[in-house]
């Protein structure tokens, strides 16, 4: 159930990450052995592999609620670690 911040979503893990060549802001969500890329600008869903559909959907309304502040994140976190 969730509360009026949205639905609840339990993961594992939210990584930003950023290889040689993509810059593009996005976060990589995982929960036991399931993963799931998320764009963010625009935002969209990339790549995932392991979660159903049900899951994929509450997580991007996660994403979705909380787009700005993983944003702010993403631009501080490779500011200060390019």
């Amino acid at each position: 159930m969730g509360d009026a911040n949205g639905p609840e979503v339990r993961v594992d893990e939210v990584h930003l990450l950023q290889k040689r060549g993509i810059r593009a802001p996005h976060i990589h969500v995982a929960q036991g052995g399931a993963l799931a890329k998320f764009w963010l600008e625009p935002e969209a869903l990339a790549d995932s592999s392991g979660f159903p559909s049900h899951k994929l959907r509450k997580i991007q309304m996660v994403v979705t609620a909380h787009q700005r502040a993983f944003l702010e994140a993403w631009r501080e976190h490779f500011r200060t670690n390019p």
